[in-house]
């Protein structure tokens, strides 16, 4: 089904808003003791990478400033290879990268207008028109 590109980014802000919740307050010793917490921090970052895949080109394109190619490639790390999850990049990355790029992502979203892109669903269905046949 279809989704417009607007959704796919409120997933990644509200992942990082997860991703802050379950972390505040917490040391980088009780993060790597607590495999609870582990988990739902990489699982959000996993719909991080994975909505970050589905945005637009031209949206992309517009935001150069984004790491979206570093959101996409952490999402392919942790679930092609979970069983090697450092949890000092989690913490890291949980810590020192999100939190100023929370307020870029909700500037974005509050100031992209929708008819920025031609087709502004994102779609992983092919149509018979797209069939090379």
């Amino acid at each position: 089904m279809a989704r417009a590109w607007r959704y796919w980014l409120e997933d990644i802000i509200e992942a990082i808003r997860e991703i802050q919740t379950y972390t505040e307050g917490m040391t980088l010793e009780q993060f790597t003791a607590d495999q609870r917490t582990k988990r739902a921090v990489a699982y959000c970052f996993i719909i991080i990478g994975e909505a970050a895949k589905q945005l637009p080109e031209v949206v992309i394109a517009q935001h150069p400033h984004v790491p979206w190619a570093k959101m996409r490639a952490m999402r392919n790390v942790l679930v092609h290879e979970y069983p090697w999850m450092n949890a000092n990049i989690l913490w890291d990355t949980a810590t020192l990268n999100l939190p100023p790029l929370l307020p870029v992502l909700e500037h974005i979203l509050a100031n992209t207008p929708d008819e920025t892109t031609n087709d502004e669903t994102t779609n992983d269905e092919t149509t018979d028109n797209d069939l090379p046949l």
